[in-house]
C-alpha cells in the first residue's frame, strides 16, 4: 500500500512531542507500507540524516521559489495581524502554506507515486481535505482546536457574545474540514468521543501515538531534589503551564524546601529564559537533550498542563523511564494513569503544590508510583500493537490489507 503522509513539521530532530509522535509511528509503519513524506523544505542536514535512517521512505519536500517565499512571508505577516485582531486570545492556527503551488505539488506526488491513501497530520494542514475529494484520506487529530479554545476561554475568564461567535465559527470550520475526510484518527478515546458528540460524521478511530517502550526500569531510584518540566515554548500549553507553575506553585514548593531545583528541558528563547531566571530562583533551562533518561532519572516530573487536548507524550516518557510525576486532569486526559496509584493529579495551585511536596517528602510513594506507571506504560503502549492498530485503520479505509513486515 502506498501511503502519503503530509505534515507541516518535519519529524526530526526529536525535540518536541509532535515530532516524536510522527517519527516513531513512521519508523514502525515503514516496515509494512510504502511511505511517501511531503513537508515544507527544511534543514538540509535533518533531511540527510533522516533519509539515511529511513532508506525505504520517499521524501518529497515542497521547496518554494524565492518569489513564493517572499509572497508567503507577506501573506503570513498580514494573516497574523488580521487573525490576531479577530481571534484575540484564541488559537486560530491559520494555514498560509496551503497555496496553489503546494496543492499542485501534492497532486503530482499522488499521481506519480500511485498513492492509495493520503494522511494529513496536524490542524495546520486540516483544510487540505477540501482539495482532494477523489482521494482516500485520513486526518490525524493530534489536538482538537475547539477543545483547546474552550479551555483557553475558561482559563482566561473571557466571555461575551463576540467571543462566542469566534469560538463557534472556528469550531464549525474545524468540524466541516474533518468531515471532508474518509476518516479521522484521534490519539485517545476521550478525543474520539468528543468529536462524535460535536457532530463529526465521518468515521473516527482511536490510534495512539508511539513512544518506544523498551526501557528497562532502574530499581535504584533515589530522588535527587530536582523537579523536571519537559516541553518547549513552541507549544502554547507548555508556555501556559510553566507560567502557572512558576507563578502559583513554585513559591510554595521552595518555601517547603529551598534546596529543590527545577530543570526545564526543551527549546526556550533567550528572552523567556532571562525573564524566568530573573523572576524565579533555583531554575535551569537545559535546552534540547540527546539522552532524556540521563537528565530525568531520579527526578520528579511536573506536568502542569491547563489547556489543549490530545496525548501528552511527556507523560508516556515519564512512565517509560520510571519517573514519578504530578499532573492535572487535562494533562492526563485520555491516558490510563490513575490518581494515587500511578501518579498524583491535582488542578488547583495549592493542591498541585501539595502533591509535589508529598513526593519530595516520601521516597516510598515515589517508588510505588514509578513502578506502577512503568507497568501501565508497558502494557498500554506496545509499539508493535499500536502500529498494527494504525495499519488496520488504513486497511479499512482502502479496502486493502497492509503488507507483511519487511524486517
Amino acid at each position: 500500500m502506498n501511503v502519503l503522509i503530509v505534515t507541516p513539521y518535519f519529524p526530526y530532530p526529536l525535540n518536541c512531542g509532535g515530532n516524536q509522535a510522527q517519527y516513531h509511528m513512521i519508523d514502525r509503519l515503514r516496515s509494512y507500507l510504502n511511505i511517501h513524506l511531503v513537508y515544507p523544505g527544511c534543514n538540509a542536514d535533518y533531511e540527510k540524516h533522516l533519509a539515511a535512517v529511513w532508506p525505504n521512505v520517499s521524501f518529497h519536500p515542497y521547496k518554494r521559489t524565492a518569489g513564493l517565499m517572499v509572497r508567503d512571508k507577506v501573506v503570513n505577516f498580514i494573516s497574523k495581524k488580521m487573525y490576531r485582531t479577530q481571534y484575540e486570545g484564541l488559537d486560530f492556527r491559520y494555514g498560509s502554506e496551503i497555496s496553489d503551488a503546494f496543492v499542485e505539488h501534492l497532486s503530482s506526488v499522488i499521481r506519480d507515486c500511485d498513492i492509495d491513501l493520503m494522511q494529513v497530520d496536524f490542524y495546520r494542514y486540516l483544510f487540505l481535505g477540501f482539495a482532494f475529494p477523489d482521494v482516500k484520506k485520513i486526518f490525524i487529530q493530534h489536538e482538537i482546536g475547539f477543545i483547546k479554545n474552550e479551555r483557553i476561554i475558561t482559563l482566561l475568564g473571557s466571555s461575551g457574545r463576540f467571543k462566542e461567535y469566534q469560538y463557534n465559527k472556528l469550531m464549525a470550520e474545524e468540524i466541516a474540514a474533518m468531515n471532508s475526510y474518509d476518516a479521522v484518527a484521534t490519539l485517545t478515546n476521550v478525543d474520539l468521543q468528543v468529536l462524535r458528540d460535536a457532530g463529526v460524521s465521518t468515521e473516527i478511530y482511536s490510534s495512539p501515538a508511539i513512544i518506544p517502550c523498551e526501557q528497562e526500569l532502574d530499581e535504584n531510584y533515589e530522588f535527587n531534589k530536582i523537579l523536571t518540566f519537559l516541553g518547549g515554548a513552541g507549544h502554547q500549553p507548555n508556555l501556559d503551564g510553566l507560567e502557572w507553575f512558576l507563578h502559583d506553585v513554585w513559591p510554595t514548593v521552595l518555601a517547603y524546601d529551598g534546596r529543590i531545583k527545577l530543570h526545564v528541558i526543551g527549546n526556550w528563547s533567550a528572552n523567556l529564559i532571562a525573564m524566568y531566571k530573573g523572576k524565579c530562583r533555583n531554575i535551569e533551562f537545559l535546552g534540547y537533550v540527546d539522552d532524556l533518561n540521563l537528565v530525568i532519572s531520579n527526578t520528579v516530573m511536573v506536568v502542569p498542563i491547563l489547556v489543549g487536548s490530545g496525548m501528552r507524550m511527556k507523560i508516556i516518557e515519564a512512565g517509560n523511564y520510571g519517573v514519578p510525576f504530578v499532573t492535572t486532569t487535562v494533562g492526563v486526559e485520555g491516558l490510563p494513569y490513575a490518581n494515587g496509584i500511578d501518579c498524583l493529579i491535582a488542578d488547583g495551585a495549592s493542591a498541585f503544590a501539595e502533591n509535589v511536596i508529598r513526593l519530595i517528602a516520601d521516597s516510598e510513594l515515589c517508588k510505588l508510583l514509578r513502578r506502577n506507571s512503568y507497568d501501565v506504560t508497558q502494557m498500554s503502549f506496545s509499539p508493535a500493537a499500536l502500529a498494527e492498530i494504525r495499519c488496520g485503520i488504513y486497511s479499512k479505509i482502502c479496502g486493502a490489507i497492509c503488507g507483511d513486515s519487511n524486517e
